[in-house]
């Protein structure tokens, strides 16, 4: 007697004979040092076939921000079970996972639903009840079967579970859900990776490439050099390369690039479902959260030009779109693919395709940019699929971005969006197109790109570019005039920092400068015009010659002033106010009289100080001689002195009080006369 289980697995799978289908290999891996390498698999088809890729589970977010189907027949998608794809698949079915763990608790979940049974007895009707009895052998022992009971017609018939034959379920949707879960299932408790369908496009027998970008070991450089005989001159150096091949697959006929750039690589989870938490509130109150976005860049100085604008000039970019490719002149860095696939053909080109018709209908509205897929999707019960949605083609150019805190700026990319609608944020992966096939250069974040607006893009080291700078200061005083009987004087303050930028490249560099803005600081080198502002930095650029070295100078300027009252002016501020350079001669010829009595006043001033001086020290000594008079006996001869010294003394004191009186009575007419002299000013 056949299993009820097998019985229902039979009626619930449909047997198709299929092609087999083309085998994806690996032919051409680029190694790096940023922890990352590209991988790069071809295969045979013809036709509109599906090709099957197996990824580790741990390289599933890689391979899905990053992977590229070279498809000379037009664009191609690609879907694998999800991360979270046993609980998406139970969610929506008529029975929980537990009761797949037997063929009783399926039944019984399912009742209600229509069965067919051919044997032992033919039986046809809907599930009512299921139970488990016990029941006594023949040899007396027990045994534990399930009895159904089943609704046909006007009638209820029962059946044994366990002695049923040909059990198959009248609905095919359920037996298509019932097979929908047990692969499910499989797939959830598969650890080592994950089936990667490739669906690829209508067209003729052709060779597909698939490439992506995943984690792999940082390949190493061990030198052997050799040094020369007495002979000799030249030392023999010999570089050998270590590298692992972590794949998990074995690499045969594999041609191996080694990149020695530094791009910026990261980890994104785009395998695990994300969901936003959203409010649930009373219509008709509604509330939506305002993201932060950036920004972006604008002029110091809005003036309407005729043309393009001041932005147009500033990054030197047609604003026409810009015309079709020309072919990839061959690349230095990769040696040519050579008879691709052994065939008798001989080299197969591959360049990144045109773009294709456009894979959505993009359309802007007052909340951004929404995107309609041009293509029917059609995807399982917790897969995932990736699709392009928008290809286009952007104005760009390579710069130099220098933001500090390193000697070599970024190697970035200014891109304007010439396009009707604003383009999304994400995450973006730069390929160099070579003539071997994509070269990874590097990852980014991708900033939101309104239409007609720029952005650059930062993606790696730019390690041909040094910058060094260094910052000084100078003060000069530019006014000097007097307010409410006050001396006020007008300085500014500037601040220079001087790019040093040596271009060791075979090429024209473009420099982004990002200089930090400073609160009350005003940017006056270079011009207003020729800067923009992006945050809390002035972007400033320039071109430095291919194998050239050139200096820049920002300088920003501060004004300031600072008070001084009539009772604070000396001669020697004075003095040190008229040194300065910037001081036209009429203003310089002012503060002459006003020195000369600033000397009169600081001379006074210094007589009336020396007087009391004197006078302090005389009264300090009578101190000191009262001391010792209380000592000295009586009309003794010591007293007799100590008294005749404090009578000199006493007639000392009355006559220098009235020299500090009269120096008293100089020093206020000379301040008087120096107030005059400030307040004419």
């Amino acid at each position: 007697m056949r299993s009820p289980v097998l019985l229902v697995l039979m009626a619930t799978t449909m047997l198709t004979g299929t092609a087999e289908a083309a085998e994806l290999v690996l032919k051409r891996a680029v190694l790096g040092t940023g922890g990352v390498g590209y991988f790069e698999y071809a295969a045979e088809v013809t036709g509109k076939e599906t090709l099957t890729l197996r990824a580790r589970l741990d390289q599933v977010d890689d391979i899905l921000k990053s992977v590229l189907i070279l498809d000379p027949a037009g664009t191609g998608s690609a879907t694998l079970p999800g991360k979270a794809g046993a609980d998406e698949t139970f969610a929506s079915l008529p029975f929980a996972k537990s009761d797949l763990d037997s063929m009783p608790a399926l039944i019984a979940a399912l009742k209600g639903a229509e069965i067919k049974l051919s044997g032992p007895r033919k039986l046809e009707g809907r599930i009512a009840s299921v139970q488990t009895e016990t029941v006594t052998s023949k040899d007396g022992g027990t045994m534990t079967r399930t009895r159904v009971s089943v609704f046909s017609g006007a009638a209820v018939e029962q059946f044994i579970l366990e002695e049923a034959e040909g059990l198959e379920f009248k609905d095919i949707r359920l037996g298509e859900q019932v097979e929908t879960a047990l692969k499910a299932l499989r797939t959830a408790q598969d650890r080592s990776g994950r089936d990667i369908s490739i669906q690829l496009a209508e067209g003729g027998k052709r060779t597909v490439r698939i490439g992506y970008v995943a984690e792999a070991p940082v390949w190493k450089a061990a030198y052997r050099l050799t040094l020369p005989k007495a002979d000799e001159d030249k030392a023999r150096l010999q570089g050998w390369v270590v590298l692992e091949n972590m794949t998990g697959n074995p690499w045969k006929d594999v041609e191996v690039t080694l990149s020695s750039a530094s791009p910026v690589t990261f980890r994104q989870a785009l395998y695990d479902p994300y969901y936003v938490t959203r409010q649930t509130i009373a219509p008709p109150v509604s509330r939506t959260a305002l993201p932060r976005t950036d920004a972006g860049q604008q002029n110091l100085e809005l003036k309407a030009t005729a043309g393009g604008g001041s932005d147009q000039a500033m990054y030197d970019m047609a604003p026409t779109p810009a015309p079709a490719a020309a072919p990839i002149a061959p690349s230095a860095r990769l040696r040519k693919n050579q008879a691709f696939l052994g065939q008798g053909g001989g080299a197969q080109e591959f360049r990144m395709a045109e773009p294709q018709e456009a894979g959505s209908a993009a359309e802007e509205n007052a909340a951004g940019a929404s995107f309609t897929l041009s293509k029917l999707v059609s995807v399982g019960s917790g897969e995932s699929l990736t699709i392009p949605f928008v290809d286009v083609k952007m104005p760009s150019q390579a710069v130099a971005w220098y933001q500090g805190g390193s000697r070599n700026p970024w190697q970035a990319l200014t891109l304007k969006n010439d396009g009707a609608t604003s383009l999304p944020a994400g995450s973006a992966t730069i390929y160099e197109a070579a003539e071997a096939g994509p070269l990874f250069s590097g990852e980014a974040q991708f900033p939101l790109l309104p239409t007609g607006d720029f952005r650059l893009i930062g993606f790696g080291a730019d390690q041909k570019v040094l910058v060094d700078s260094e910052a000084s200061s100078a003060k000069a005083i530019t006014k000097i005039k007097v307010v409410d009987g006050t001396l006020q004087v007008e300085s500014r303050l500037r601040q220079t920092t001087t790019y040093r930028v040596k271009n060791g490249a075979g090429e024209l560099r473009h420099m982004v400068v990002e200089q930090p803005r400073v609160a009350d600081w005003t940017l006056v080198e270079p011009k207003a015009e020729e800067a923009t502002i992006a945050g809390q930095a002035y972007r400033i650029r320039f071109d430095v010659e291919a194998g050239q070295s050139r200096q820049y100078k920002v300088t920003l300027e501060k004004p300031v002033v600072e008070a001084m009252a009539i009772a604070d002016v000396t001669g020697e501020r004075i003095q040190a106010l008229m040194a300065a350079p910037d001081l036209d001669a009429e203003t310089k010829a002012r503060l002459a009289t006003v020195a000369e009595a600033a000397k009169a006043s600081d001379e006074a001033q210094a007589a009336t100080s020396r007087l009391e001086e004197q006078r302090d020290g005389i009264t300090q000594d009578q101190e000191r001689i009262r001391e010792n008079l209380k000592s000295a006996p009586q009309g003794s001869d010591l007293a007799r002195l100590y008294s005749q010294k404090m009578l000199e003394q006493e007639k000392a004191l009355d006559k220098l009080d009235g020299a500090i009186k009269d120096a008293r009575a100089k020093y206020e007419a000379a301040r008087k006369i120096l107030g005059d002299r400030v307040r004419a000013l």
